[in-house]
């Protein structure tokens, strides 16, 4: 994952958060805290989930200001 773009590793994150809490079912959102799990550590969970939301987020702005930057440059 080394090589992997930003984005594609923040996906890759989510995606190993969600298998550990419920399985693929859950596509994109946060899945609902599991039976047996103490609330504190689902809080842990639930705050790595949404760092790497606020990477992608992050990502995404980065490179729409870049493609905007090139626009207005052009114009």
């Amino acid at each position: 994952s080394q090589f992997a773009a930003k984005t594609e590793r923040c996906h890759l994150a989510k995606e190993k958060i969600r298998q550990r809490l419920s399985g693929p079912d859950w596509w994109d959102d946060m899945p609902p805290r599991p039976k047996r799990m103490r609330a504190s550590t689902y809080a842990r969970w639930k705050a790595k989930f949404e760092l790497q939301e606020r990477n992608l987020d992050d990502a995404f702005i980065e490179a729409f200001w870049y493609r905007w930057s090139l626009l207005t440059e052009a114009a």
